[in-house]
Parts: C-alpha cells; sequence; structure tokens
C-alpha cells in the first residue's frame, strides 16, 4: 500500500518550478554560440579525429517528420527530434545523414517542394511537444537536395510544428510555430507567411505570447485557400481557421466543432481528390458527465470508458480479464503517469497488495482531492471531425470513444488522407490507426508516425519506436 501511495503522490507532484529571474537562452544567442564553436573547431588540432559512439544506446530511434517525393519512391527525408536529417535514395535500403553540419539536430519538420525535389525546408525544434521537447533555431532551406543549407530565419520560433510549401509557387512558404516552451513570447509564436523564399517572414495568425499554430495545409486546387489550426498550451484552448486570400486574413470555423478550454492540439488535412473535404484530429479534454458529453453522445450509454465506480465494483480476477487498453485509458485519465506501468498495477492486484477497489481508494484520495475543481470521470480524448463543404459546417465521424491519447495527446494529433480517396484517412495519437470508411470506424497498426506517399497511397511510412 505504502508503495503504491508513494508513487502515486510523485506521479501528482512531479512539476519543475521556474523562478522568475530565470534567464532563457535567445535563438540569436545560440545561433552566435554555434559560430564561435565552428571557428573554435576550424582552428582546433583535433579537428580531424574522428567520434566513437561509446552510447547509451537505449533511447534513440524516433522519428519527428518523413517526406516522400512525388513520382519517386526511392527518395525520401526522415527528420529525427534530436539526430538531424536522413536521406536514403534507394526507398530505405540505406539512409545517410544530410544535416550534421548545422547548428542544431532537433527537427520538427520537413518539406520538399512537389515540383523540384531539390528543394526541401526544414524547421528545426521538436514538434511533439512532450516534457522533453527540444528547442531549434528556426528554418534552413536547401536548394541541392540536403547538400547544402542556408539558414533562413525564425530561430526565436523555437518549436517549429509545421511547414507548408504553396503548390504554385515555391517562395511562399507558411511556418507553424510554438515558440518558447517555456517562456512564450508574442513576438515568436503563431503562424509566418514568406513570399521571397525565406528572405523576410511575417506574422499572420496568433496574437498573444500563449497562442500558437500547431498545424497549416493548403488547398491543392486553389491556393488561396489554407487551413490552420491555433493551440494555446496556457489555457488549452484549440481552433480551427481558414483563409481565402492567401492567409493574409483568416475566420474561425465553429459550426460543429467543440469550442472553448479544453480542446488541445489539431491536426488538419485537405482531400487532394475533392478539397472540399477537410479532416480534423483533435485532444478533447473535457471529461464526459453525468449526462451528455461534449459531443452529444450520452456518457453512460455510449461511452466505453471506465469510471471509477465501475472499477471499483469489480472483483481482482475481473479486472485482470479486462482490455487492456481500457485499464491503461483508466489509468492516464485519472493522473496516473507512465512510470506507473499497466504490469505494476496488474501485479499488485495478482499479489493481493490491492484490490480494485483500494486501488480507486488510493486515486480518490490523492488525485481528486488534490484538486477539488478537477472534474472526474474520463476524458472525452481524441475525436476526428470532417467538413463537406470546405469548413462551413463539421461533424464528427464516430460514435466510439477513440483509445489513443490518454496522457500524452498534447505530443501528437496528427492526421493524413490517402492522395486517392477522400475516406481513406491515418490518425497518430499515441498509437496510429486506419480508417477506409470516412472515420467512421478504425482499425490499429503497428507504428507510430505517418507519412503516405504522394501519389502513391500504396507506399506508406511509419516510425515504429
Amino acid at each position: 500500500m505504502k508503495k503504491l501511495l508513494f508513487i502515486i503522490i510523485i506521479s501528482l507532484f512531479s512539476f519543475t518550478f521556474f523562478a522568475q529571474d530565470t534567464i532563457f537562452v535567445t535563438g540569436a544567442e545560440r545561433l552566435k554560440e554555434w559560430k564561435k564553436h565552428h571557428e573554435m573547431t576550424e582552428k582546433s588540432l583535433f579537428r580531424n579525429l574522428p567520434w566513437i559512439q561509446v552510447g547509451p544506446f537505449m533511447n534513440s530511434g524516433r522519428i519527428s517528420s518523413i517526406v516522400g517525393i512525388p513520382g519517386n519512391p526511392s527518395i525520401i527525408y526522415a527528420g529525427t527530434p534530436v539526430g538531424g536529417v536522413w536521406k536514403t535514395e534507394n526507398a530505405g535500403s540505406t539512409w545517410f545523414p544530410v544535416f550534421d553540419d548545422q547548428p542544431t539536430q532537433m527537427i520538427g519538420d520537413i518539406e520538399v517542394f512537389p515540383d523540384d525535389p531539390d528543394l526541401v525546408w526544414v524547421g528545426t525544434g521538436s514538434s511533439n511537444l512532450s516534457g522533453s521537447a527540444f528547442p531549434g533555431l528556426g528554418v534552413f532551406k536547401s536548394v541541392d537536395g540536403g547538400k547544402t543549407w542556408e539558414h533562413k530565419g525564425l530561430e526565436e520560433g523555437q518549436n517549429i510544428m509545421r511547414i507548408a510549401i504553396s503548390p504554385d509557387n515555391p517562395d511562399i512558404v507558411f511556418v507553424a510555430t510554438m515558440g518558447n516552451k517555456y517562456y512564450p513570447e508574442e513576438k515568436t509564436i503563431g503562424l509566418y507567411r514568406t513570399k521571397d523564399g525565406g528572405e523576410t517572414w511575417e506574422k499572420v495568425l496568433c496574437d498573444d505570447r500563449y497562442t500558437g499554430c500547431a498545424d497549416v495545409v493548403f488547398n491543392p486546387e486553389n491556393t488561396d485557400i489554407l487551413y490552420a489550426t491555433i493551440w494555446n498550451r496556457k489555457e488549452t484552448i484549440g481552433h480551427v481557421c481558414k483563409s481565402v486570400d492567401g492567409g493574409s486574413s483568416w475566420i474561425k470555423l465553429t459550426e460543429g466543432l467543440p469550442d472553448g478550454k479544453n480542446i488541445g492540439r489539431i491536426g488538419v488535412d485537405v482531400s487532394s481528390t475533392n478539397p472540399d473535404v477537410v479532416y480534423v484530429y483533435m485532444n478533447n479534454h473535457n471529461r464526459f458527465g453525468a449526462g451528455e458529453s461534449d459531443s452529444g453522445v450520452k456518457a453512460e450509454k455510449k461511452q466505453q470508458g471506465l469510471s471509477l465506480n465501475k472499477v471499483r465494483r469489480m472483483n481482482s480476477k475481473r479486472f485482470l480479464e479486462t482490455d487492456s487498453v481500457k485499464i491503461e485509458t483508466f489509468l492516464r485519465d485519472y493522473g496516473i503517469l507512465r512510470s506507473f506501468s499497466l504490469n505494476d498495477i496488474r501485479n499488485f492486484i495478482k499479489s493481493g497488495e490491492h484490490t480494485p477497489e483500494t486501488l480507486c481508494d488510493c486515486i480518490e484520495k490523492y488525485w481528486i482531492e488534490t484538486d477539488k475543481n478537477r472534474d472526474t470521470g474520463p476524458k472525452v480524448g481524441g475525436e476526428v471531425y470532417r467538413t463537406d463543404n470546405g469548413g462551413e459546417t463539421w461533424y464528427k465521424t464516430h460514435t466510439d470513444r477513440l483509445y489513443l491519447l490518454s496522457s500524452f495527446g498534447w505530443s501528437f494529433c496528427d492526421i493524413k488522407i490517402s492522395p486517392v480517396d477522400e475516406n481513406d484517412i491515418y490518425i497518430l495519437g499515441v498509437t496510429l490507426q486506419h480508417s477506409n470508411d470516412g472515420g467512421k470506424t478504425f482499425e490499429h497498426i503497428e507504428g507510430n508516425l505517418v507519412h503516405i506517399q504522394p501519389n502513391i497511397s500504396k507506399y506508406l511510412h511509419l516510425d515504429q519506436h
């Protein structure tokens, strides 16, 4: 009992508090230090000595961005959160690094201009904003397929979430950024646009220090039309915006979408075959009430999650036989961190050290009572919405609950549509799910990051870690 209570207490109070006089290093300062490092390296007597990897070897392999070349499935670029950019020219049989000589190796997004595969943009800084998200140094551009790079500014953007290149004009580029994760500033967070290939930038969306842009995408048939998703991490507010004048002005889309607080990160994609069809995938932090949920579904009848009361009524045998995904979601919805694993819980129950009832007692005492204002019950979680009229009205595509986000929803929420079928979609939460019926039903696919090869939907690239 003491062991379980200790772990739960640690889970609840594992927060880092920064003093008011904390000084954050700016992107410009880090760029200056990189140049100094480069100059010192050139003068060093040891500059030609090779490096040998000695470890650690256990925590690596995450991929934050994958992009292919339309019409050429052999060329793929992959970006890693802390390992730079890698390229393959033989469909993944072998890879080689192309970004090692740059001042940052934290990659958020990669985009390639479809009519010129040598024109590559890289956005730096972690795009999956979990606790270990590292800042980058803005955006970089290559015109020779990654052989050389030029820094194109936005170094204070810190965490580049998405890059969108106009299909009609490679000089027009939009960059979505969340700014400094720990100390955001209005001038460094939001959606930025360049019309001259990155020589100058203007902020076109988001007007306060806490509201950033999580995603942006063009209508492939009319590049004056764009969709972007807004994310205020401080207040947990997310919504979808649309522009019909090339990004100069934006309107908030609301008809049929959840609105208000507790809407987290949102991913968006536009169908290539029917651009009136747009999907969004959102992290809904709101909790099911006793009656209606935020999506209008009777919670007691429709949601499949476990509540404290349901678990409390279980005996140990029934608890151990309950679906692992449901137990996992229950634990995370009620505030237990992933350092306290599902196997740990099961072993407590198997050994008799705890019963489902005493587990619920611990959760109530050390979680609910620590915050009287916090609603109890499971979160709504991941939701997919679709519009068939360019964003005028939206509807939720599914009735069943999606067990995808849990406590890590803020990190992901990505969605991709097949280039040949508007009903064939992939969504990324903690797991990867696929639907071939427009989001009515989903099936689990092994992997964590998805990229569909442009124009060739049978090629699907996954990150497994």
